[in-house]
């Protein structure tokens, strides 16, 4: 860790102020956390431009840092230092506080970020650079929040990603993109909480999920009463029928399976599957409905476990989360 001897080089001219070049580091006394700059002996504020030295624990030397100070506060230009004393970052304050864009550069004298400030927060871009000083990433802030859009790219330039904060969370969509710039992935997000994500082919069209293109027009549930005869015993079953609508613009083509797992008191207690479209069936035009069957394997012995019974169905198409159903505590046919 490099300790720091603040060793003053000299005082430069600054055009708008008058500064005193007789004054050394000695004779003032610098308070680094409130940026306050006063003279020892008369505790009178200064208004110069100081050079500033960085010392290591080696004895090693070199000009660290520059500051502006008008009537004590820092003002005007700023400039931080690498070892070789190149420029690592030009920044300007305003009555003390951060102002204006910052620029870091590396050590090969390439611009790495630009910041723009306002009362000492972040309001407005922040752009960093890849070495080849096309654009990385760009974020814009507001009181050194992101807020609004954010955008990174590669390094030919070609958008990768772009993404929407609302004080600093992510909300609403952020869009991938191959280096091609073909969009290959959606994630939507609320509050920070992602929510869904959307898959693309290799053209760039979204691939809708089977959940969105079907709608439920009509569901029964309740009890279904199964006679064992090989056990010699009633079992009272849980069963959900569904109608299922096509709410799509094109006839389903591939397989559409329906999957209900059915849970009593957070314990999985079966699970059963139907198609709504097989291989062997008529595609399902737009529009038009189809019906389908979920029943458990595992019931209640009497009657009176159907009338204390707490039973969902959670329900999957094409193994994604569809919706859960209670079902009801009464007696039903398996037909709609």
């Amino acid at each position: 860790m490099k300790s720091l001897n603040f060793v003053l080089f000299s005082f430069l001219m600054v055009g708008l102020f008058s500064c005193n070049n007789d004054i050394t580091e000695n004779d003032v006394i610098m308070d680094w956390e409130t940026g306050k700059c006063v003279s020892k002996s008369d505790s009178t504020t200064v208004t110069a431009t100081i050079n500033f030295t960085y010392t290591d624990d080696s004895g090693n030397s070199w000009l660290g840092m520059r500051r502006t100070f008008v009537d004590g506060v820092l003002n005007g230009k700023a400039i931080d230092f690498y070892s070789d004393e190149s420029m690592y970052v030009e920044k300007y304050y305003k009555n003390g506080k951060l102002d204006s864009i910052s620029k870091s550069y590396d050590t090969l004298g390439k611009l790495e970020k630009t910041t723009t400030f306002e009362d000492d927060k972040k309001n407005g871009k922040e752009i960093t650079y890849n070495a080849n000083g096309k654009i990385s990433i760009a974020t814009n802030y507001i009181n050194d929040l992101k807020h609004g859009e954010e955008c990174e790219f590669y390094k030919n330039g070609t958008l990768k990603r772009r993404s929407h904060f609302v004080d600093n969370q992510m909300n609403g969509g952020v869009e991938y993109f191959n280096n091609g710039g073909k969009q290959s992935l959606l994630e939507i997000y609320e509050n920070g909480k992602l929510i869904k994500t959307y898959q693309y082919d290799r053209d760039g069209n979204k691939i809708i999920p089977m959940t969105e293109k079907v709608d439920v027009v009509n569901v029964k549930t309740g009890f279904y009463e199964y006679i064992d005869y090989n056990a010699g015993q009633v079992l009272y079953q849980p069963i959900i029928m569904m109608k299922f609508k096509n709410t799509s613009d094109q006839p389903f083509k591939k397989s559409v399976k329906v999957k209900g797992v059915f849970i009593n008191n957070m314990e999985e207690w079966s699970n059963d599957y139907d198609f709504l479209q097989s291989f062997s069936d008529t595609p399902l035009e737009p529009g038009f409905a189809r019906q389908v069957k979920l029943q458990s394997n595992v019931g209640y012995t009497n009657y009176y476990g159907v009338t204390k019974s707490s039973i969902k169905c959670k329900v999957y198409i094409n193994d994604e989360y569809y919706k859960t159903y209670t079902i009801k505590r009464q007696m039903t046919s398996n037909v709609m």
